[in-house]
């Protein structure tokens, strides 16, 4: 018998790079189109809030230069997971003025799940933070999306009870 496996059952060569604005705003515009439409809740989206629906509509309309530029921001640090030159995940990190750094959303896609890639691209987001001397970083999940909580623990951060939510747990 002949089977194919899927891409969670082979062992895959999995690449995390720091996203160029130049050579891959299209790929990281359309994994993160996906994314919002597929599973906006990993992204910690509300698909049911009629603002996020429209705002998902004015990113399909915008510009390269506008996806390029979102890349190019001192204040982001977005990552791509590559296998065999496909875009299979990404992730962000946010700094807000007089705020620390964020981790911002991830996405990997479902068959790829399972294999260490999100914590792949959680720990290049926070070596990044930190060779910027990003001093403080902090993480906020929403409850029952449990795999970023795990990967969070992974790295020693812990949860802030005091700034917690009944929706979001909020690390440091």
């Amino acid at each position: 018998m002949n089977e194919r496996l899927t891409p969670s059952q082979e062992k895959l060569k999995i690449e995390v790079v720091i996203a160029d604005p130049e050579r891959d705003w299209g790929v990281y515009r359309d994994i993160y189109l996906e994314a919002l439409e597929q599973e906006p809740e990993k992204l910690g989206i509300d698909p049911e809030d009629p603002k996020v629906i429209d705002g998902i509509e004015h990113l399909k309309t915008r510009s390269e230069d506008d996806w390029k530029e979102a890349l190019s921001k001192d204040t982001n640090i977005t990552v791509l997971a590559m296998s065999d030159s496909r875009v299979i995940g990404m992730g962000r990190a946010i700094k807000k003025e007089g705020e620390p750094w964020s981790m911002g959303s991830a996405y990997t896609k479902e068959d790829f799940r399972g294999q260490g890639i999100g914590k792949k691209m959680f720990a290049l987001r926070l070596r990044n933070i930190l060779n910027q001397s990003g001093k403080e970083v902090v993480v906020e999940i929403n409850v029952g999306n449990d795999e970023p909580t795990k990967i969070a623990t992974f790295f020693g951060f812990k949860e802030v009870p005091e700034r917690s939510t009944d929706e979001v747990v909020y690390m440091r």
